[in-house]
């Protein structure tokens, strides 16, 4: 019993205190890249630069994620194999979690994350060294943008802090006080 009960308190204190390994929807790894998500009145909100993290329950727009996240894959190792050519990120910052019924609604973001991919693509096949290779980061702000000044003041403010490549934020979802905000 001296033995077990430290180890069974030392494995309800790790569940406890690391969400990943119960299996948690909206959970990272602490020393994870590119992920800042927390459960905010019932959704996952923040950013996400890889396919560890998708937003949304919208089968198109978990998929264009994706896409968007392997073509951030692909950034990266064309600029490991060329440190001359610049990286550059933008934020495409929108409300991905909606309990909104319209079905149209999650399309228009598939589009402009489409249009999004559309320019690494471009920047991935450009010759020129002095063309920048792009970086999406997904960030959510969830149901009209409801938790969009949490994600800026929990998540973004410290990844614009952090991260130079991070030239902008685009998408910024809704004409709403909190998207103002």
């Amino acid at each position: 019993l001296c033995v077990l009960i430290p180890i069974v308190l030392a494995v309800a204190a790790a569940l406890v205190y690391f969400p990943p390994l119960r299996g948690a929807p909206c959970a990272h790894w602490p020393w994870t890249d590119g992920i800042s998500v927390r459960m905010v009145e019932g959704e996952c909100v923040g950013y996400s630069d890889n396919a560890e993290q998708t937003f949304a329950d919208d089968p198109e727009l978990s998929a264009i994620q994706r896409e968007v996240f392997r073509l951030n894959a692909a950034a990266v190792e064309a600029r490991g194999s060329n440190p001359k050519r610049p990286l550059v990120s933008l934020v495409y910052f929108a409300g991905l979690s909606y309990v909104d019924t319209n079905v149209k609604y999650p399309h228009a973001q598939v589009e402009e994350l489409a249009g999004l991919a559309v320019q690494q693509r471009r920047a991935l096949l450009a010759s020129d060294e002095s063309e920048p290779l792009l970086r999406v980061i997904v960030a959510n702000g969830g149901t009209d943008m409801q938790h969009a000044q949490w994600v800026v003041n929990n998540s973004l403010r410290s990844l614009i802090a952090e991260d130079p490549s991070v030239l902008g934020v685009v998408g910024i979802d809704r004409s709403t006080d909190e998207t103002r905000a």
